[in-house]
């Protein structure tokens, strides 16, 4: 005898729920009204949801723009200036209930600016002056630079200008005018000027206009027009500078010297060693009158034609690049 089971799989509940819906309610009127107010009930959940947040979002925004005013205010920000903040504030890409963000975050106020500037470029140099009155420029040379109100007092440039030879400088200092360039053979006032230097993060291309010069001394009007080169260029002086170099593999210590030199790397001069690429190194030498440095390079190549060996310094800290770095602009 045999005995057929045959299992009965539980019902879908949304299948179930469909053909109830599909049936009607013609049987009961009232399942109508209530299906109906429990429908409303959720919308009107909804809708008033909606309009709390929606109260909660302007109450925010007003509370950032009563913000943005009293930083205007506390800043003692003129009417031009309060002006080229509103206009940034429409160039504020984030929800507007942190539109303050603007002139207290470097980054929103850089973006911000990024963006205006390319609609209304009339507006270059108030930006860069209102960037260093709200104190949003970069603080530490490692940074990167995006305005004149970010130059450092003591960085080393190039000072390019149409007409006259490229010379070295130093900058002086930054204010609501200008950036002071000390440097040996300044172009006249009212020429345009490049400007080329460089941070941990770079060189850096800066074009503006002179508007006073006096002796050793010109002041560059502001602007945020800064161009950022993403290759690792050192400024490179040539010279001949006494240096030790030790192969490491026990044999004597060489004396050279040095014919060119830059932060990054040199081309050494050494009659009495053979080097060989990718062979490991140290230089010991000093780019002033202070403790000699010692650092480990690695040949990259060898130039026939002097018998040189061009080297990249592989444990350079800033400390010690700033110290070769004055002496290349010297």
């Amino acid at each position: 005898m045999f005995v057929f089971l045959q299992a009965t799989p539980p019902g879908d509940p949304v299948n179930e729920l469909l053909q109830y819906l599909t049936r009607g309610f013609d049987k009961d009127p009232g399942e109508l009204v209530a299906l109906t107010v429990f429908l409303g009930l959720i919308v009107a959940l909804i809708l008033v949801s909606i309009i709390f947040s929606r109260r909660r979002n302007r109450k925010a925004i007003g509370a950032a723009r009563k913000r943005l005013e009293g930083i205007i205010a506390d800043r003692q920000l003129s009417g031009d200036e309060r002006d080229a903040v509103m206009k940034l504030a429409r160039f504020f890409r984030r929800k507007k209930r942190y539109v303050d963000e603007v002139v207290t975050l470097p980054a929103s106020f850089t973006a911000a600016a990024r963006r205006l500037l390319a609609k209304k470029p009339a507006y270059d140099e108030m930006i860069a002056r209102l960037r260093l009155k709200l104190g949003l420029s970069a603080k530490g040379s490692g940074q990167m630079i995006h305005s004149t109100a970010e130059l450092i007092a003591g960085m080393p440039l190039l000072v390019h200008s149409a007409g006259t030879k490229t010379v070295r400088g130093n900058v002086l200092g930054v204010d609501a005018t200008g950036v002071t360039v000390k440097t040996d053979a300044p172009p006249s006032r009212g020429s345009p000027v490049m400007l080329e230097l460089r941070t941990r993060q770079g060189c850096f291309i800066i074009i503006s206009r002179i508007i006073d010069s006096e002796g050793d001394r010109i002041s560059i009007a502001h602007t945020e027009k800064v161009e950022h080169s993403q290759k690792r260029a050192f400024f490179r002086k040539r010279l001949k500078l006494p240096v030790t170099v030790q192969t490491g593999n026990g044999a004597d210590p060489e004396e050279g010297f040095i014919m060119d030199l830059s932060a990054g790397g040199a081309r050494v001069l050494v009659s009495g060693l053979s080097l060989e690429p990718r062979q490991e190194i140290s230089l010991t030498f000093s780019p002033d009158k202070k403790k000699p440095l010692k650092l480990h390079s690695r040949v990259i190549r060898l130039v026939e034609k002097d018998n040189s060996a061009s080297v990249v310094f592989t444990d350079i800290t800033k400390p010690v690049e700033d110290r070769i770095m004055r002496l290349v602009l010297k």
